[in-house]
């Protein structure tokens, strides 16, 4: 926006002030007075009012006067008097007042303070004060998406202006008025190339909300990633973090986009395109928690951001700060608008900033992000600071020539408040970044402010340099401060100034030499007149809100900590003269400790574990201040320390040895992972990463956002790392590449083992490498020392020791100590700790339950006790130990046979550690081996853990006398306490009796592994010199069911030490356990330790609102009405897609004449796709005449006659002449369908009413002349897979085969087509059609009544309607006993009229078999019939009693069992039922109706041979389905004959829960015409199991090559199911891509997944099964028996299904064999949608969701009452559509709702079909 919206240009001639004069004294013959009653005149007469009525104290623009009119104004004057005035003296003096003053007495310079010797000095904390930006994001014109690209655009002066994109604003083009104003606009400005894309998911929204979503907010979450990676500032690492954002925004046009149409209007636009929003989701998707706000101030929106950012920072509110601005021109009115006051936008649409040719401005979009630290803090972080924030100020105007009117004097006061701020003298400013807007005015008074803060007191060789970015971008508006700050960075930080471009020669308005300012317009060196680069940025918006940012070069002193105050030294402090750094640690020439370069940490792991204060965990807690001093390094350990480093050296210098480099590659989806790591090598291999060091590509990975998908490729050269990464990128497994597709729930438990894992050298190479580990080495041999009086760094040095018993001990533990330590140092944190043995030491360390001292005591006393005991044992006393393969139940029997062997570990479920005599020991192995079990003999002399530690426990505790037991910190499984849980915060565990039970009793190794996956962890890290717990845990681990267990060991012998910690702590990482990755390399010295990987590239796809603006809402049907005075209307309307005549004419007639009815019509030709279609109306006596023309531009053409009646009678059309494209078959359509009173809510939708489907969707109506009965019957049939002429009328619905899906589905669809309110499920599933017919017929007729008690019905529970229903039912419990009630009571109305106020009856039943007969007429009623109703909605009054029988199954059996019914007039009750004797002429009618429906002869022979209907169908079946089902394919539609067929792309579908493809008719009608299709029907096995079988099939129907070559000769796949078809589609889908085929298209038809994870727990097992039995009992009125868990709870899902299922049966409940089958099929069917392992999909998926699941899937499974915004198809989709389909699941595949459906999938498959034949 501009900064004064009519500093028009002034015409510079003779009525003009002179351009640059020296002004003088204002010396006038004029007095003040004079001055003032001129002024008046003058502008009464510009303005046209009085003179007495101009007001003097008011501002001049208040008044009526233009910046034009100011310019000649100031000519007039000094004509009158002689005075020179400026240009913007009016500016400066806005009233007539002060005007005339300073004309007569001239400026008063001399009550100005002389700022020379202004003391700008500021007393602050300099690390606080000043503000760090560590990090840009851009986002601007030209394509200037990265720092380094803008760096070289701007210093190759690139012009980034271009003209109205094409496309731009078509939304509000198709409106004349608008698109007649863009024509003749100024539209020439900055715009992003693509402000459409967006990677919707990488920030985890759906497309809908996506498309809802203001560009500006996408550009806020993009440019905040980008500025975050550019800073090397992971965003996973600020999660939940005291983080600010700012953001600029001052536009909102694309709500206005939200709601130009209605039609698109979405509730998502709310948040989408609130301004508040564009800070606020920034925040709520990176969690950042520290202040979040949208600022707008205009032009100054984003500068008065930062400004806010850097006060939060100075005042601590925040740690960190990303602000800046973004701006985005999606609609023109407000570049019409500007353009339309004049003189604002520049005609080329280039700024001119400063220059004499300056003409206005031009609008540009995009947005900037800056991360901003304290000084302080990106010091200690290591962060590459690229320029400071010294200081800052905003203020206002206040009342000054108008509101858009600038004011110079505040402009120089917000510059004298910023200096101030940043405690720098302006004169030593080098350069300054202008607001430069390029108006004729507004740059001089921005001059003339600068001039008097910044250019006062410079001498001339000292100029200050001017610019101004948008010279280069256009005016970013909101965006603009943050383009400013972007380039001023980059300027400190590359050294250079770029030139501002577009400069022709000073502003004739601006004398440069005066104020000593000059334009930069070459690229320049800074001057750095102070000894260091400063800059000022300068941005005032429009509306008076002013601010100035202070900027400045990094300083040395920035980098350096600041000296602290020096701390009293003790008066005994050693010399540290000599001093040297031996092992990590400073040590004086006596091996004495001189200071710790490290901070101590806390061995507890609480939220301070940042804290670098001493916790006094590494002393005993009760000897603080009076322990002596701990000993240093001996002697022999400096010798062989000093060896140890020479041999180091030296085989480093013969081969030196190559680092393991970790690269990390992650993603939020593993594919986005996998593409990362492609395009990562495909750098890596080329020049600039071959020219970057790996160890600077890992150290520039690690500092990036870690996705919860991981990988790290472990790699010693460049070869080795794209080796790596290519094989992650293809999904293949090498030891290079440790990787997870998401992270583990729980911590890791660290194991801290016992004896057998020591070895020579070990602990040595990671001592000498590892400052860390070495430093806690140094302090443990102090502290052992103390002890025992040795040194263990003299044993891990020592090549040639052997340990023993007791330095065995004391070592592991020193180095298990020492490894944790450097886990803790890289950030990593115990889940839980459990100990074994001698490991419960250091376990005992590090949960907080001991100091290190007191640890350190406890190891040393336990290890010289058993030594000295082992030394002392000879002969009879010796014992041994040894690891046998017998469980504890197995031991326990072994042992009856070896009474005196002890178990010292249960190490894991099938081993056991046991001790004694060494005869019993021997006998044991051997009996082992011989039954085929391992056994091994430890090396021992002694057993722990057994008696022979007896004698040693009153020792031990008086040894430890004076331990200090602590609370736990950390979880712990105490294997000493039978490998129970302990809590973190409960009492002390580790008291003195602690450790002689540890010494004494067995240890439950097993037990705590065990406890610790039943309580969810799933990681286990060893920490030992070598892995010797890891096998037990791995054994224990799978024993417990868990078979991907992460077991992880820190070092191994005979492998390089410091690579063994990488990949465990790389391991650590993948899983996304706490590790800070940064940690795994050095400290960077500067930027070029960093290399340029290249940035995170999104993956952006168009969102957008698909609007149609319209002024006049042509937009909406039937579209934009005018009546006309010759008694006629007029619509015209315009439509997306394809419009339904009928429905427009329907519309429009309705808006004249709401009663009428369309009763004839003829179409006449077919609408061009871009035709306008408008709709006149003449009325006529009884109704209207309508026609529809189809008009482009002024062509107009016939395309739709229509008569319209109040009374629909019938009315011929006349003939007419079609114009246009002719229809090829025109006919007369008279009475047609009368339209729905009310329509279905989709029938609105604008998806059905843009495909033109929704006529189709008609409800049954009495006139139409359909029956109820037909009506029915084509609901039933479609629904259970019956041609409706084959429907037994007479027999239970049950009994042919409904499932509880056909009875839902038959319900809802009766519901809609008969508008009925909600019918009891067994009204259907129990009753014959006759019943069905009868209440439906009942429930038309008496709608008031029904709807009655559906309202009563709504507050009662299902038990109180079936009683109350019930009894009014008068006891009938079956159909038979209904009929005979019904009947009776029609006898009984025959006979007599009912009495007064008694409600008729139901009419009575039909009795004829051959099926329905008409609707019964209405009968009449006096009063509400709510017995009536009551049997309408009755649950329990048409249930028939159960039976065993089987119903059919499949198409065959159903027609062979409808056909038996219909002809004999008897159900044959089951399919395995013996069939009575047919007479000969029933048996040849059987015969003949079979023929026909089977197209195939069925002899009578046949007929009477069959025993069964089962028998029969199996013949019927051979010719009812020759072609039709083949293994598991169904061909529901045969592709055409001969070419065209070849051509076709046939749909795949797949069956759903428990059911077969026949329910896909219903789509199948809705597809273009002759659309084949073929269904896949049930196979057994596991989703994946399934598709395996499924995929060479598709692959031969389709015409693919079979085997893995991947050659396409096949045609593209459509593949789309319901339910669990879904889930099959896009397991196919993904199997099809993998053989190399094209899948176009994968439609799920609601599958969604459950919105909660279903847990597969033996719990939910139980409460699964309970929720069966109340559905069965609910659903087929039978009680199920008791389900006995216990035997269930071992069987997998099939054989529980089985196992109840059979329970229920052999219980003597009687439930139809074909409905057992049903529910055996569907649990499966279910279960394996549950617990299916879905894998990522990279092509396109289209969900169409419905609302809810149906409240019966819900019962069974309550998680599904939860739904996604995606269906929970998100994480695995890369490109996934939602399409709202509205309704319950049950509904989706029925009409209407699979109308919507078939339109959208229509559409997809004419695209493809048309595709195929372009190629």
């Amino acid at each position: 926006m501009t900064d004064a919206e009519d500093d028009s240009q002034p015409t510079v001639g003779d009525d003009s002030p002179s351009p640059v004069a020296e002004e003088r004294p204002a010396r006038t013959d004029k007095t003040v007075a004079e001055l003032r009653e001129y002024l008046r005149n003058w502008i009464a007469d510009a303005t046209g009012q009085s003179a007495d009525t101009i007001d003097e104290s008011a501002p001049m623009v208040e008044l009526g006067l233009s910046s034009r009119d100011a310019v000649a104004m100031a000519s007039d004057i000094e004509d009158l008097t002689g005075v020179t005035l400026t240009a913007t003296v009016a500016f400066r003096h806005p009233t007539i007042e002060a005007l005339a003053a300073v004309i007569v007495e001239g400026e008063p310079e001399e009550n100005e303070a002389d700022e020379s010797d202004f003391d700008w000095s500021r007393t602050v904390d300099e690390d606080l004060a000043n503000i760090a930006i560590v990090g840009i994001g851009t986002r601007f014109p030209g394509d200037l998406n990265t720092p380094d690209e803008m760096w070289q655009a701007l210093l190759e002066g690139r012009d980034a202006i271009t003209d109205l994109p094409e496309g731009r604003w078509e939304e509000f083009l198709s409106e004349p008025r608008i698109a007649e104003r863009v024509a003749k606009a100024r539209t020439r400005g900055g715009y992003l190339t693509d402000i459409k894309g967006f990677d919707s998911e990488f920030f985890a929204l759906s497309k809908m909300e996506a498309d809802n979503i203001d560009p500006q907010q996408r550009m806020a979450l993009e440019l905040t990633w980008e500025a975050l990676e550019h800073a090397r500032i992971p965003a996973s690492s600020l999660r939940g973090g005291n983080v600010g954002v700012y953001v600029g925004s001052s536009t909102n046009d694309y709500s206005m986009l939200s709601v130009s149409d209605p039609a698109v209007a979405h509730p998502y636009a709310i948040t989408g395109t609130a301004s508040s929003i564009i800070a606020n989701r920034v925040s709520y998707f990176y969690d950042f928690r520290g202040p979040s706000m949208a600022i707008d101030t205009a032009c100054s929106s984003s500068l008065v951001a930062v400004h806010e950012g850097v006060k939060a920072l100075r005042a601590g509110d925040v740690d960190v700060v990303l602000a800046g601005g973004v701006n985005a021109l999606v609609t023109p009115m407000v570049t019409v608008g500007f353009d339309e006051v004049g003189g604002v936008l520049a005609p080329d649409g280039r700024i001119k900033s400063f220059s004499q040719d300056a003409d206005g401005y031009a609008r540009s979009e995009g947005g900037g992000m800056l991360v901003l630290k304290r000084v302080a803090d990106a010091r200690r972080d290591g962060d590459e600071i690229l320029a400071v924030i010294a200081g800052s100020a905003v203020n206002h105007d206040g009342r000054s020539n108008g509101l858009l009117a600038p004011n110079p004097d505040a402009q120089a006061e917000v510059l004298r408040k910023a200096y101030k701020d940043a405690g720098i003298n302006p004169r030593d400013v080098d350069y300054v970044e202008a607001h430069g807007t390029g108006t004729i005015l507004g740059d001089p008074i921005e001059a003339d402010a600068l001039g008097r803060v910044v250019g006062k007191g410079r001498s001339a060789d000292r100029p200050a340099l001017l610019g101004a970015v948008k010279s280069n971008v256009g005016h970013l508006e909101s965006a603009a401060g943050a383009a400013s700050l972007a380039k001023v960075a980059l300027s400190l930080k590359n050294d250079k100034l770029p030139p501002s471009i577009n400069y022709a020669g000073p502003n004739p308005y601006i004398d440069f030499e005066k104020i000593r300012i000059k334009v930069n317009d070459t690229t320049s060196e800074w001057p750095r007149y102070s000894g260091h680069a400063i800059a000022g940025v300068s941005g005032f918006g429009f509306g008076g809100a002013n601010a100035h940012l202070v900027m400045r070069e990094v300083l040395p002193s920035d980098l350096v900590e600041p000296e602290l105050e020096a701390a009293p030294v003790a008066a005994q402090a050693k010399s540290v003269a000599g001093a040297v750094y031996v092992g990590g640690v400073k040590m004086d020439e006596y091996g004495e400790f001189v200071d710790e370069p490290l901070a101590r940490r806390e061995s507890g792991f609480d939220e301070d574990d940042d804290d670098d204060e001493d916790d006094g965990l590494d002393v005993r807690a009760s000897a603080v201040g009076d322990e002596p001093e701990l000993p240093g390094l001996t002697d022999e350990a400096l010798r062989l320390l000093e060896v140890a480093r020479e041999e180091l050296d030296a085989a480093e210098t013969a081969e030196p040895t190559k680092a393991l480099v970790p690269i990390a590659v992650s993603g939020f989806l593993t594919s986005r992972k996998r593409a990362t790591a492609g395009e990562l090598a495909d750098w890596i291999d080329g020049p600039e990463g071959r020219a970057s060091s790996l160890e600077s590509i890992g150290r520039s990975l690690s500092r990036r956002n870690h996705g919860r998908s991981r990988a790290v490729v472990l790699a010693h050269d460049h070869d080795e790392a794209v080796k790596g990464l290519r094989a992650l990128a293809e999904g293949k497994q090498t030891p290079l590449v440790l990787a997870a597709d998401g992270p583990v729930t729980n911590g890791p438990v660290w194991v801290l083992a016992g004896f057998g894992a020591q070895h020579r050298k070990m602990g040595k190479s990671l001592y000498l490498r590892d400052e860390i580990f070495a430093e806690w080495i140094n302090k443990v041999d102090a502290l052992v020392q103390d002890e025992l009086g040795y040194s263990i760094v003299e044993l891990i040095l020592d090549d040639a020791q052997d340990y023993g018993i007791e330095t065995t001990q004391t070592v592991i533990f020193a180095i298990q100590v020492a490894l944790g330590e450097v886990l803790k140092a890289h950030g990593a944190k115990p889940g839980a700790l459990i100990g074994q043995s001698l490991g419960e030491a250091a376990a005992a360390y590090f949960s907080g339950g001991l100091s290190l001292v007191d640890a350190t005591r406890t190891i040393c006393s336990r290890a010289h006790l058993m030594g000295e005991g082992e030394a002392m044992l000879f002969g009879e006393y010796i014992r041994l130990m040894a690891l046998v393969e017998y469980s504890a139940d197995e031991i326990r029997d072994v042992f009856s046979d070896f009474p005196d062997l002890e178990v010292c570990v249960y190490a894991a479920p099938t081993q056991t550690v046991i001790g004694g005599p060494p005869d019993q020991v021997d006998a044991i192995i051997a009996r082992a081996e011989s039954e085929g079990k391992f056994a091994r003999k430890f090396q021992t002399k002694g057993a722990s853990h057994t008696q022979q530690m007896d004698p040693l426990l009153g020792e031990l505790a008086a040894e430890l006398q004076g331990i200090e037991a602590l609370p736990l910190k950390v979880p712990y499984y105490s294997t000493v306490h039978e490998g129970g849980f302990i809590r973190a915060g409960g009492e002390p565990i580790h008291e003195l009796d602690y450790w002689k039970k540890g010494l004494r009793h067995s240890v439950y190794f097993t037990h705590g592994i065990r406890n610790a996956v039943d309580n969810g962890h799933t990681t286990f890290l060893e920490l030992a010199p070598n892995p010797v717990a890891l096998m037990q845990v791995g054994l224990t681990t799978a024993s417990a069911g868990l078979h991907d267990a992460q077991l992880i060991a820190t070092l191994a012998r005979k492998q390089d030490e410091v690579d063994s910690m990488t990949t465990a702590m790389a391991q650590l990482f993948v899983h996304g356990h706490d590790l800070d990755f940064r940690l795994l390399f050095s400290r960077a010295s500067d930027a070029s330790d960093y290399a340029d990987v290249p940035p995170t590239k999104f993956r952006r796809k168009p969102h957008w609102l698909d609007v149609r603006f319209s002024a006049d809402g042509s937009g909406i049907l039937p579209g934009t009405h005018v009546a006309m005075p010759d008694g006629r209307h007029a619509w015209e309307y315009a439509p997306r897609a394809a419009t339904d005549l009928a429905v427009l004419v329907k519309a429009a007639a309705a808006a004249v004449l709401p009663d009428a009815k369309l009763t004839a019509y003829e179409q006449r030709a077919i609408p061009a796709d871009d035709a306008r279609l408008v709709t006149t109306l003449t009325r006529h006596p009884g109704g209207a005449t309508v026609q529809v023309h189809a008009r482009i531009e002024e062509s107009f053409t016939l395309v739709y006659d229509a008569i319209v009646t109040r009374a629909g009678q019938a009315t011929a059309l006349p003939t007419a002449v079609g114009a246009g494209a002719a229809v090829t078959e025109v006919a007369t359509q008279v009475a047609p369908e009368p339209e729905p009173e009310d329509d279905a809510a989709i029938l609105h939708d604008s998806l059905t009413a843009g495909a033109g489907i929704a006529a189709g969707f008609a409800k049954w109506s009495p006139d139409s002349g359909e029956t109820i009965g037909e009506r029915l019957g084509t609901i039933v049939g479609s629904a259970m897979g019956y041609e409706p002429e084959d429907l037994p009328w007479e027999v239970p619905l049950i009994e042919l085969g409904l499932d509880s899906l056909m009875a839902v589905r038959i319900k809802n669809r009766a519901e809609y087509d008969f508008d009925l309110p909600p019918i009891q499920l067994t009204a259907v599933r129990d009753a014959n059609l006759y019943a069905v017919e009868k209440l439906i017929t009942y429930a038309i007729e008496h709608r008031e009544e029904v709807d009655q008690l559906a309202e009563v019905q709504k507050t009662q529970s299902d038990e109180e309607i079936a009683a109350a229903q019930a009894e009014l039912m008068g006891g009938a419990t079956t159909v038979a006993e209904l009929e005979e009630m019904l009947a009776a009571k029609a006898a009984e109305s025959e006979a007599g009229a009912p009495a007064p106020g008694t409600p008729p009856p139901p009419p009575p039943p039909p009795t004829n078999p051959a099926g329905p007969s008409a609707a019964t007429p209405k009968s009449e009623t006096t009063s509400p019939n709510l017995v009536g109703a009551a049997q309408v909605l009755n649950q329990q009054a048409v249930a028939e009693a159960l039976n065993s029988d089987v119903p059919p199954r499949d198409a065959a059996e159903r027609v062979t069992f409808a056909t038996w019914a219909i002809v004999t007039g008897r159900s044959p009750g089951g399919i395995f039922n013996p069939l009575r004797s047919l007479s000969d002429d029933e048996a040849q009618k059987m015969a003949q109706r079979l023929t026909e429906r089977a197209e195939g002869t069925i002899t009578a022979d046949d007929v009477t041979n069959a025993q069964t209907i089962e028998e029969l169908a199996t013949t019927v079946r051979e010719f009812l389905e020759a072609g039709e089902l083949d293994g598991f394919v169904r061909t529901i539609r045969k592709p055409a004959e001969g070419p065209l067929g070849e051509a076709q792309v046939p749909v795949y579908t797949f069956h759903a829960a428990g059911g077969s493809t026949v329910v896909y008719e219903p789509l199948l009608k809705r597809l273009p015409a002759g659309t084949p299709m073929y269904g896949f029907e049930r196979v057994e096995g596991t989703i994946q199991e399934r598709a395996a079988q499924y995929v060479p099939k598709l692959l031969e129907l389709n015409g693919w090559a079979t085997g893995a070559t991947g050659q396409k000769k096949g045609r593209p796949f459509i593949l789309t199911g319901w339910s669990l078809g879904g889930v099959l589609a896009y397991a196919c889908a993904i199997g099809l891509k993998q053989a190399g085929a094209d899948v176009q298209f994968v439609g799920l038809i609601d599958t969604v997944r459950a919105g909660e994870e279903v847990p597969q727990t033996k719990e939910e097992t139980r409460k699964r099964w309970d929720r069966y039995a109340e559905f069965a009992q609910k659903t087929f009125n039978v009680e199920i028996p008791p389900i006995p868990y216990e035997e269930l709870e071992g069987l997998d899902d099939a054989g529980q299904v089985e196992f109840v299922l059979n329970a229920v049966r052999d219980a003597g409940v009687q439930i139809p064999g074909g409905i057992i089958e049903h529910q055996r099929t569907s649990y499966l069917d279910n279960r394996a949608i549950d617990t299916a392992v879905i894998e990522p999909y990279d092509g396109h998926v289209t969900l169409y969701m419905a609302d809810r699941y149906h409240d019966d899937a819900i019962k069974f499974e309550p998680r599904y009452a939860v739904r996604q915004p995606d269906g929970g198809w998100g994480e695995f989709v890369s490109d996934l559509e939602v399409v709202a389909i509205g309704g319950e699941h049950i509904q989706a595949i029925d009409e209407p709702y699979i109308a919507k459906v078939g339109a959208h999938m229509s559409e997809a498959i004419n695209r493809i079909q048309a595709e195929g034949e372009g190629k």
